[in-house]
């Protein structure tokens, strides 16, 4: 029943066309008689406590996409309404659309065409190998009540991961309350292979999932900003194999959440819930490196010392293990050499001498690569082997002629000069719309005269650290 009032601010959302003049309907208290045998749809608001109880009861909250209760009538309203409350609440929280804005980007077209695979670059450029399977794509999803543990064997529809629930490109762009769960489903052909271990690879989920593989739990984690993994050998099958996803995401409390908060407004963002970074699949061996550190430890005009530590992970073994490590420059010439024993249990270092070094700087990004196998030391023979990168670079802090304190990049003074990034898309919410974008996002930093970015309380997708040591800007998260 539209009323005379105006919204006190105009609702962008979809379903309001099906509205009187656009506008949202409007209910008041008198509602009862004027709503019972209507079809109410579209987005509507509610006046008072007693109307949004009233659609309720009548059942009438099937076909409406939002329901808004204005929190001032709620107020004032809420003791001489408070049955009608009670009801409202018992029949638990309506379904929520979030704000919702024509703003796209130049890539929101082409990343949501039918058969494109987002994010389909190698997700850590820190530890590369050449074999891995992309799992980004449409996934089944559906939300249940929080309660539900077991995997359901009903889904909704299709979500477009790597994006949030409530974004855009995720194809669904819908909120998830405190009070509900998220889940994700996904087919995928594996081939083992004997003397290999089997890793899902999740580079970020928001913020409290749990997984399972042909039904098998295979792990939990929690916190939406970092990449986690689960072995998952013996639960998965050679031929096809089921993924399920469960994810709670309650976005307040003591929960870290960045910028994210349920009511958007002001310098406070949508949030995004679920699988937000790319989920891929990774063979290795059952002996394998598992990370690398490589940090510079000098660095004069006649050479550079670089320190490089592999850890290692295996099953104890009678017979020796080595790394081998090249460093090589942009030509592609090998520079440093060196080898190292391995030890399961505790780290060892390697030091390689890079001569005459082309140190990194912002106005100079200079990279070496670097090439690190794990071998058998009697036979040479290969059990692993990783790709890396580095800058030689080193930052420290000096005191100017007045006695104040200056950053300095290879013991030369430097000033910061950047940009505080939220890190949001109109589009993709936390996740950039594409790799290509984010690399736009730097270059247009870079160009606009930049050398450095503040992360503000978010922690982007590894390439994005790969892509700023690449074009040349500093980092401070």
């Amino acid at each position: 029943v539209p009323s005379s009032p105006e919204p006190r601010r105009p609702v962008d959302r979809p379903g309001a066309s099906a509205c009187r003049a656009g506008r949202p309907r409007m209910v008041d208290k008198r509602g009862r008689d004027a709503i019972e045998g209507k079809h109410w749809h579209g987005v509507v608001r509610v006046a008072c406590a007693a109307a949004a109880a009233v659609l309720l009861v009548l059942g009438q909250l099937k076909a409406i996409e939002y329901l808004e209760v204005d929190s001032a009538a709620l107020r004032a309203h809420r003791g001489s309404f408070s049955a009608y409350f009670g009801a409202f609440m018992s029949l638990g929280e309506p379904t929520r659309r979030p704000y919702v804005t024509s703003l796209t980007t130049r890539w929101t077209e082409a990343v949501m065409a039918d058969g494109v695979v987002p994010w389909d670059e190698y997700p850590r450029p820190g530890l590369k190998r050449e074999q891995w399977t992309n799992l980004n794509g449409k996934w089944d999803y559906v939300v249940t009540p929080l309660a539900q543990q077991a995997p359901p064997t009903a889904w909704t529809g299709k979500i477009l991961v790597p994006f949030g629930l409530e974004s855009k490109l995720s194809g669904v762009q819908r909120l998830l309350t405190a009070s509900e769960a998220l889940w994700y489903r996904r087919e995928v052909s594996i081939s083992k292979l004997p003397g290999r271990l089997l890793f899902l690879n999740f580079e970020a989920v928001d913020y409290r999932c749990k997984v399972w593989v042909n039904n098998h739990s295979v792990g939990e984690h929690v916190g939406g900003f970092t990449a986690f993994r689960f072995q998952i050998t013996d639960a998965a099958l050679d031929g096809i194999n089921s993924i399920v996803v469960r994810v709670e995401d309650a976005t307040g409390g003591s929960q870290p959440r960045g910028k994210q908060v349920r009511e958007p407004g002001a310098i406070w963002y949508t949030p995004t819930s679920g699988i937000w970074q790319t989920v891929w699949l990774e063979s290795v061996p059952e002996t394998h490196i598992e990370r690398l550190e490589i940090v510079t430890k000098s660095l004069e005009a006649e050479a550079g010392i670089l320190e490089l530590t592999p850890f290692v992970f295996g099953a104890p073994t009678s017979e020796a293990i080595s790394c081998t490590i090249e460093v090589s420059d942009d030509s592609g010439k090998v520079v440093a050499t060196a080898q190292v024993g391995v030890d399961l249990h505790a780290a060892q270092h390697a030091q390689l001498r890079i001569p005459f070094p082309k140190p990194w700087t912002p106005d100079s990004p200079n990279l070496y690569d670097v090439r690190v196998c794990l071998v058998w030391q009697a036979s040479g023979d290969p059990i692993d082997e990783v790709r890396s990168y580095t800058g030689l670079r080193v930052l420290g802090r000096a005191r100017d002629e007045m006695g104040h304190l200056r950053f300095t990049l290879n013991g030369a003074p430097i000033f910061h000069f950047g940009t505080l990034d939220q890190g949001f898309w109109p589009d993709g919410l936390l996740t950039p719309p594409s790799d290509e974008a984010m690399q736009y996002d730097i270059q247009f930093l870079k160009d606009a005269g930049f050398n450095m970015v503040r992360k503000h309380i978010k922690v982007e997708p590894r390439r994005f650290y790969y892509h700023c040591d690449c074009l040349g800007l500093l980092v401070w998260q």
